[in-house]
C-alpha cells in the first residue's frame, strides 16, 4: 500500500522528526548533568560541613568523577577511616568528567575557598593526552553550546583523525 504523503511532505516530516529527537537528546543530556553535578555538590556540601575532620579534596577528570561508591575518592575515605580510630576523613570529590588541567586550575582557587580542604589530591592527564578535541570545539558557532554539537565534532574529529593518520603513515613503523 503506498503512502498518499507527497515526497516533499515525507521529508518535511522525516526533518521534524529528526530535529526533535536531536531537541530531546540535548536536553536529556542536559537534565543529566544537572542531576549529576547537583548530586555530587550536594555531597560534597555535607562532607565540607563534618567538624574536626581532616578535608581532603580530590581533583580530576571522570576517572575520579564519576564511579560512586567505587570511584577512587570514595574508597580513599573508607580506606582511611577504617585504618584510623583517632581521626576522621572527609574526602571532597570535585572530579569533572571531561575536564582537562587547564580546567581544574581555573576552578581551584573557587573550589580551595569553598571546601577549605586540608589537602588536596589531583590525578589528571588522560584527558590532556588526547588530541585536543574539546578545546578545538569552542569555535564560536551557533551550535558550539550545543552538547549534541561538541560529542558529534569529537566523534568526526577521532574517525577522520584516524582516517588521515593511516593515510599519511605509509611507513609501516
Amino acid at each position: 500500500r503506498k503512502s498518499k504523503l507527497p515526497f516533499r511532505k515525507k521529508i518535511i516530516f522525516l526533518l521534524f522528526g529528526l530535529i526533535l529527537s536531536l531537541v530531546f537528546l540535548e536536553l536529556s543530556l542536559r537534565l543529566g548533568i544537572f542531576v549529576f553535578s547537583s548530586f555530587q555538590a550536594s555531597r560534597n556540601r555535607q562532607a565540607a560541613h563534618k567538624k574536626g575532620a581532616y578535608r581532603i579534596m580530590c581533583l580530576g577528570e571522570s576517572t575520579t568523577a564519576l564511579g560512586g561508591q567505587y570511584s577512587y575518592p570514595a574508597q580513599l575515605e573508607e580506606t582511611l577511616n577504617l585504618s584510623s580510630s583517632e581521626i576522621k576523613f572527609v574526602v571532597i570529590n570535585q572530579g569533572a568528567p571531561a575536564t582537562t588541567t587547564t580546567g581544574i586550575i581555573f576552578d581551584l582557587e573557587k573550589n580551595l575557598k569553598e571546601y577549605k580542604p586540608d589537602m588536596v589530591i589531583a590525578m589528571m592527564g588522560i584527558n590532556d593526552n588526547c588530541p585536543k578535541y574539546y578545546e578545538d570545539i569552542v569555535d564560536n558557532t551557533l551550535f558550539s553550546n550545543l552538547i549534541i554539537y561538541r560529542i558529534s565534532r569529537v566523534f568526526y574529529n577521532g574517525i577522520f583523525g584516524k582516517i588521515k593518520k593511516a593515510t599519511y603513515d605509509t611507513t609501516g613503523v
